[in-house]
């Protein structure tokens, strides 16, 4: 819901983008060019274009922004969801080589499981395991 004061600041902008752009710079810590590269009553266009690639510079810069943060997050968390799913299937693997009939149910709760430390202690058990008990069980 705009306000009054969220008004006065829109208005404020649009009569000093300058101010715009240093806000914008000390709230994001944004390195932006020194002029300003849109003017405020062109922002909503520009959000809500469906057109790609984004052209205007500021937004580009966001974007590739956002872009640079996703991959550094991104690819340890996908590197350790592949090493997890492969530690599944290994341990669907030696079960199935030692004659085991996997249920659906245990099926799911190993491909499901996500630690990559339960995934090696129930592979090492399932190279021994009497029964499919055994592999859930803890020793003693």
């Amino acid at each position: 819901m705009q306000s009054s004061q969220h008004d006065g600041l829109v208005k404020t902008f649009i009569d000093r983008p300058q101010l715009a752009v240093e806000i914008l710079r000390d709230l994001m810590g944004v390195d932006l060019p020194d002029t300003p590269l849109i003017h405020v009553t062109s922002m909503k266009e520009i959000m809500t274009s469906t057109d790609w690639p984004i052209q205007d510079p500021f937004f580009r810069h966001l974007h590739d922004r956002g872009l640079e943060a996703g991959l550094v997050e991104g690819e340890p968390k996908g590197r350790a969801e592949g090493k997890a799913e492969e530690a599944a299937r290994s341990v669907l693997l030696v079960l199935a080589a030692r004659g085991f009939d996997v249920p659906d149910d245990t099926r799911a709760r190993i491909t499901t499981c996500t630690d990559l430390t339960q995934l090696e202690t129930w592979l090492t058990r399932a190279a021994t395991a009497q029964t499919l008990q055994n592999l859930f069980n803890e020793p003693g």
